[in-house]
């Protein structure tokens, strides 16, 4: 039996395809993730560094604030 080698270039074709996409998909998504993650840091930088810029005479209200807000 012999086996025609120009019918089966559709299924290598198609199983290179989904291959290909399911490697993008996972890369997208995972791109996606750090740069949220990142994002997520900044803004929480971002926060700390506005809390400790308050005026330094005036700790204890800013303390109390922070506490109260909690």
């Amino acid at each position: 039996m012999r086996i025609n080698l120009k019918n089966e270039k559709g299924a290598v074709s198609l199983y290179v395809l989904l291959a290909m996409l399911l490697i993008t998909i996972t890369l997208v998504s995972l791109y996606v993730s750090l740069t949220n993650k990142h994002l997520t840091q900044l803004d929480v930088a971002e926060q700390i560094k506005s809390i400790y810029e308050k005026d330094i005479n005036n700790i204890d209200n800013v303390y109390n604030n922070l506490v109260s807000i909690e």
